[in-house]
């Protein structure tokens, strides 16, 4: 009885609140990264001059701001993460270099920051042409991912991957990928996943294939597990929804940017396919269609009612995406002022006392302006009373079967048996006459 008692409440998107500002101008992209006894703000963004540069906020919490603690410049700065491992925090940032680098502080460096050493480099990658690192956990250890660009080449590139092995990362292999956009890595059901988004084939031909790539503990290696058919894909994305309290759906969000050829619509618009994970593999649950994708943000909670896309596009607004009786739609609710105007470089989400919150990079924001937003819900009165009606019902038959004794019931379902073996019914047949 308690599943039936746990009915849907009916939340609703009903905006956002300002929370807090990075103090950051002209931010191409902010990772927040929670240690135990710290808070940091890790940002690549550009300055007046449009030099870029890294910096490194902290929160202070009598005064409830960010304060700038580190900056430095960083010119061949492309792509930014962050994570919070062993109480430690750890930061990419990724460097496109066209030429190798003659000395190894040049490279791509790997940060770690702690409150007793602040921040130190911890080790440096040399690779050219390198289009972004990606900091994840996968079997509880903390791994590093990097996708490459084609850099002019025909050969068939890959994307290498890493564990943290003795203070450093340790080259474990390498995924194939052609002109990879992003490296999505996930879990379902203790089985670790990498989906790559790849942009065109080898050839440069944009109707290709993006792969699912699944690692093989006897192997200690990553697998092809599946092959999806896109056009130009920019972005993918992950997430989770909870069914009831056992069960969860696994989604992924494959972006195209390039329409099919003789496609109704309008020049440069294309399908986002969204797949659910059915029966051992990905298959097509819905699409949806966007001019210009650049990227995503599913932003999950406990309650599957309260689940939000961002989708962000070139040259327009943040679209807000919400989930209603499991079909995404887009929301009512929209912003077009602020960090969700046109400029979003980069979209983040974060969690802190049970709570979800969203960090906006927008390339157009001076540093005064809020970037760091809560979603607000509200709960719809029609499924309120009907949940209540729902549980009273669902109480009255409790009471009503926990009053009626078991024994009592198979003793009258015995009598009526015998009923029936003694008075069996009698059969009537009607004679029919019917010429031959």
């Amino acid at each position: 009885m308690q599943n039936i008692l746990r009915t849907p409440t009916g939340y609703s998107f009903n905006g956002l609140e300002r929370v807090a500002s990075v103090p950051v101008p002209f931010p191409l992209d902010i990772c927040m990264l929670q240690l135990p006894s710290v808070k940091y703000a890790t940002a690549l963004h550009k300055d007046a001059a449009g030099v870029r540069q890294f910096a490194v906020y902290v929160w202070r919490a009598a005064e409830q701001d960010y304060e700038l603690m580190l900056q430095q410049p960083a010119p061949k700065a492309v792509a930014l993460d962050c994570l919070a491992y062993a109480g430690l925090g750890y930061v990419a940032l990724s460097y496109n270099h066209s030429e190798p680098v003659m000395q190894a502080r040049d490279g791509s460096p790997i940060y770690e920051l702690s409150p007793e050493r602040v921040m130190r480099t911890v080790q440096y990658f040399a690779g050219v042409h390198l289009r972004g690192m990606y900091l994840r956990i996968s079997s509880q250890e903390l791994t590093l991912l990097q996708a490459y660009e084609g850099g002019g080449t025909k050969r068939q590139p890959s994307c290498p991957y890493f564990k943290w092995t003795s203070g450093t990362f340790q080259r474990l292999g390498a995924i194939p990928c052609s002109n990879a956009r992003r490296l999505e890595a996930f879990g379902i059901d203790y089985a670790d996943y990498v989906a790559v988004a790849n942009y065109a084939s080898p050839d440069g031909r944009t109707s290709t294939h993006s792969e699912i790539y699944k690692y093989e503990p006897a192997t200690r290696r990553f697998q092809l597990f599946q092959r999806l058919r896109t056009n130009g894909a920019v972005d993918v994305k992950y997430f989770s929804l909870p069914v009831n309290e056992v069960s969860r759906r696994h989604f992924l969000i494959m972006g195209n940017t390039v329409g099919d050829a003789g496609a109704v619509g309008s020049a440069g618009e294309a399908d986002t396919v969204i797949y659910v994970f059915d029966k051992g593999e990905f298959v097509p649950y819905q699409r949806l269609s966007f001019y210009g994708l650049e990227r995503f943000l599913p932003v999950t909670h406990s309650v599957s009612e309260k689940f939000l896309l961002f989708v962000a596009c070139s040259k327009q607004d943040v679209k807000i995406y919400n989930l209603n009786d499991w079909k995404f739609e887009e929301s009512t609710v929209q912003f077009t002022e602020g960090a969700f105007s046109r400029g979003v470089a980069r979209m983040r989400s974060y969690e802190e006392n049970e709570q979800s919150f969203i960090v906006i990079a927008n390339e157009n924001m001076a540093a005064n302006e809020t970037n760091i937003f809560q979603p607000l819900y509200k709960q719809d009165e029609h499924a309120n009373v009907l949940r209540q009606q729902i549980i009273e019902w669902a109480r009255e038959q409790t009471k009503r079967i926990d009053a009626v004794s078991l024994e009592q019931l198979l003793l009258a379902l015995k009598l009526k048996v015998s009923e029936r073996e003694k008075h069996p019914r009698k059969i009537h047949i009607k004679r029919v006459k019917t010429k031959s």
